[in-house]
C-alpha cells in the first residue's frame, strides 16, 4: 500500500512525514509475516502508547 502524504493529517506532522511512513510500512511488514489482512489498535485514555506510537 502506498501512504500519499496529502492524506497526511497535519496533527501528524509532530514527526517527520518519513518516520510516520516508516513506522507504517513496518507495521504493514510485520502484519504480512503474520499473514494478518487487518490490524485494530485500541486505545484508552490510560492506554495510549500502540496508537501513538503509529500516528503520532
Amino acid at each position: 500500500m502506498t501512504i500519499n502524504s496529502y492524506l497526511i493529517d497535519d496533527v501528524i506532522r509532530d514527526i517527520p512525514v518519513s518516520e510516520y511512513k516508516s513506522r507504517v510500512q513496518r507495521t504493514q511488514k510485520e502484519m504480512a509475516k503474520e499473514n494478518y489482512d487487518m490490524l485494530i489498535i485500541y486505545s484508552n485514555p490510560w492506554h495510549m502508547s500502540n496508537v501513538f506510537w503509529l500516528s503520532n
